[in-house]
C-alpha cells in the first residue's frame, strides 16, 4: 500500500500521519472518515470485496502495522534527493527523478510532505489536505515561519497546486477539509 499526503505548510498532514503511528489517535479522524477511505482503497487493490467488513479492517490493520512512515522534508535531505539549494526560497530544488526512482523500490508506505504529489501514481492512495487560510496564517506565525513563506503556501493552497498537478497526472485523489 503506497499512501502520499499533500498539502501546504500548517495543514496538519503531520497530525494525520500520527494516524498511522498511534493507534490510540485514530479517533481524531473519524468525522474525516480516513479508514473508510483507506478501507474502499484497500478492497479496491486487495479484491477483498467479498470478505465481511471486520475482516477487511483486521487484515488493514495488519498491513497498517507493518507500514512506514516517510517525512518528505527529513527523506531529501538525508539522501540528498535534490538538485540545489534556493537561498531567496530558503529551500531544496527536488530533483524529482532521483524522488521517484527512490520511492519506486519501495512498497508499503505512507509519505508526507508539501510535494510528495510529485511520487504520486495511479497505484497509490493520494490525500491532500486543506484548510482555512486564517488557519494557515496563525499556524505559519506561530511556528515563526517568514511572511513570504506563509503567503506562499497560502496562496498555493488557494490555487490548489497539488490537486492541479495529480489532475494533470491523471491521479485518483481525495480531498480533505480539516
Amino acid at each position: 500500500m503506497k499512501i502520499t499526503i499533500s498539502g501546504v505548510a500548517g495543514v496538519g498532514k503531520s497530525t494525520l500521519v500520527s494516524f498511522f503511528k498511534d493507534k490510540s489517535k485514530r479517533f481524531f479522524f473519524r468525522k474525516y472518515k480516513i479508514e473508510d477511505i483507506l478501507l474502499n482503497f484497500f478492497e479496491d487493490k486487495a479484491r477483498v470485496k467479498k470478505l465481511p467488513k471486520f475482516l477487511k479492517r483486521k487484515k488493514l490493520e495488519k498491513l497498517l502495522k507493518n507500514i512506514r512512515v516517510f517525512n518528505l522534508t527529513q527523506t531529501i535531505r538525508k539522501k540528498k534527493l535534490y538538485s540545489s539549494y534556493d537561498k531567496i526560497r530558503d529551500s531544496y530544488v527536488i530533483d524529482e527523478d532521483k524522488l521517484n526512482n527512490f520511492f519506486k523500490k519501495k512498497s508499503n508506505y505512507v509519505l508526507e510532505g508539501v510535494a510528495s504529489h510529485i511520487v504520486a501514481s495511479k497505484d497509490s492512495l493520494n490525500i491532500i489536505l486543506y484548510t482555512h487560510p486564517k488557519k494557515i496564517f496563525f499556524r505559519l506565525i506561530k511556528r515563526k515561519y517568514p511572511k513570504r513563506k506563509i503567503l506562499e503556501n497560502i496562496e498555493a493552497q488557494n490555487i490548489e497546486y497539488s490537486a492541479n498537478e495529480l489532475y494533470k497526472k491523471g491521479v485518483r485523489f481525495f480531498k480533505i477539509n480539516i
